[in-house]
């Protein structure tokens, strides 16, 4: 029987797996999948809707994963992509990374996800959902950070689609002040998350925002990445699937 590595938590308790691949997992690998928990944000999430090039999308996730967001949206894309190992340069393994049939599927579970991984003061803040739109006159620098957020870019060419832009709680620019009328995709979004992370993290006195539970599911989650296929079929039993 085969089990994705979100199976085998459901099978054996994080702790039991951390305890089974610790001997397995160098000192310095251990050291930096801690730094890196130690900077992952749940409470800022992307979204990507309808990318007409995947590979435009994936290379988002490189640059969230690089940045420290934990979740990321991809909704309906218009093509599939040949290697996304590849065009993330491993990203993908080290964040959630969810596809989505359609916008309101997308929307629900961003709002559910803080209710699994934020602390129990902010899960009762509601989930305010940022859309990228040029014909706005609020600005980047506007979009609140006291709440959990999810930043959603459209089409590289048409935009967030109407329905979009009606489901946000509020649309925002980049300022620009050259002759250009737009940045890219992925030049958006990582300008984007550069701005919120900075201020999100300031405001949060703290580098990352993983409660307990959620940093021992990662760890975990970690340490599969770090081994073998061969070797987690060995220690955890079962066949497992990429």
């Amino acid at each position: 029987m085969s089990h994705s590595k979100q199976d085998l938590l459901q099978h054996h308790s994080a702790e039991a797996i951390i305890a089974k691949l610790a001997p397995f997992v160098g000192n310095a690998r251990k050291q930096r999948i801690d730094d890196v928990l130690s900077c992952r944000i749940n409470s800022v999430q992307i979204a990507i809707e309808n990318p007409a090039d995947i590979h435009n999308a994936l290379a988002i996730v490189r640059t969230a994963e690089a940045l420290g967001i934990n979740h990321i949206h991809i909704i309906n894309p218009e093509n599939r992509a040949t290697s996304a190992r590849g065009i993330t340069q491993g990203a993908n393994f080290w964040t959630h990374t969810h596809y989505h049939e359609n916008l309101s599927e997308c929307f629900a579970h961003a709002r559910q996800l803080p209710t699994q991984y934020l602390a129990q003061t902010e899960q009762q803040q509601a989930l305010c959902l940022a859309g990228a739109f040029l014909r706005t006159a609020t600005t980047l620098a506007e979009i609140p950070i006291d709440k959990p957020l999810c930043l959603i870019f459209g089409n590289e060419e048409r935009g967030l689609s109407e329905a979009a832009q009606q489901t946000c709680d509020m649309l925002y620019k980049i300022p620009m002040y050259g002759m250009t009328e737009s940045f890219n995709l992925s030049v958006s979004a990582g300008i984007s998350l550069h701005d919120v992370l900075r201020r999100r993290r300031e405001l949060l006195g703290q580098t990352g925002d993983l409660k307990p539970e959620a940093l021992l599911h990662e760890r975990a989650l970690y340490y599969m990445h770090s081994v073998s296929e061969r070797l987690l079929q060995g220690v955890l039993g079962g066949r497992v699937s990429p």
